[in-house]
């Protein structure tokens, strides 16, 4: 029984170390490169997103204008007599 306990311990032992190990070797440096890389992600451009807003703001006043304009033209002119 005494052997069957120690090598209980053992094995128990070496699971701990196994499992530290794991922790620290690939764990660790897995998380800190997650992150860098959402801390990299977070950084916002805000002059290229300015500009991107801009150009979507204009291509929706062009296209609510032609669509004005063309509704508009369908339209009869009335005429008071």
């Amino acid at each position: 029984m005494k052997q069957a306990a120690l090598t209980f311990l053992f094995a128990l032992l070496g699971t701990v170390i196994a499992l530290f190990g794991y922790d620290r070797l690939v764990v660790v440096p897995r998380e800190k490169a997650n992150a860098e890389q959402i801390a990299a992600a977070a950084k916002l451009d805000l002059a290229s997103a300015r500009a991107q807003a801009n150009e979507i703001s204009e291509d929706l006043d062009k296209s609510v204008r032609k669509t004005l304009t063309d509704a508009q033209s369908m339209v009869p002119i009335c005429v008071e007599q």
